[in-house]
């Protein structure tokens, strides 16, 4: 039996909190040492909008279990079945990973690649471990 393969990415991680508390601490050093007005836009702007992402940003998940492979949001979810799966085809590029699910009736889904599995050797190990067939292009 496979183990469960995922990968959920937090909109309300510790790493993001102390990573503001940072952009804080950065503020009030320059602010105590009189910095220009300049040295605060790259420290608001950073900080805006990691405190954006912590309110209002959303948990992306991509998890496959022995049946199916699962994507997306809580509220939006994309659920595959992997009998349903003829390949899939993994192109590796220097900044990201695609990956595309070619179905058994010629239909192609992406996964998109905020929601896609962050470690593709182990993805494909993962899938080819539960009879998947992988392209590495």
């Amino acid at each position: 039996m496979s183990e469960r393969y995922e990968n959920i990415n937090r909109a309300r991680s510790p790493l993001k909190l102390g990573a503001l508390v940072a952009f804080g601490v950065i503020a009030w050093i320059g602010g105590m040492y009189g910095a220009p007005w300049i040295f605060f836009v790259p420290i608001a702007l950073g900080g805006g909008l990691l405190a954006w992402n912590i309110v209002f940003g959303t948990d992306q998940h991509f998890i496959m279990d022995e049946a199916t492979m699962r994507w997306g949001t809580p509220k939006t979810e994309t659920v595959v079945a992997l009998s349903d799966i003829a390949k899939v085809v993994i192109k590796d590029w220097s900044d990201s990973t695609d990956f595309v699910i070619q179905h058994r009736d010629g239909r192609l889904t992406p996964i998109p690649s905020n929601a896609g599995p962050s470690r593709p050797k182990r993805f494909a190990a993962a899938l080819e471990a539960r009879g998947v067939p992988v392209e590495e292009k």
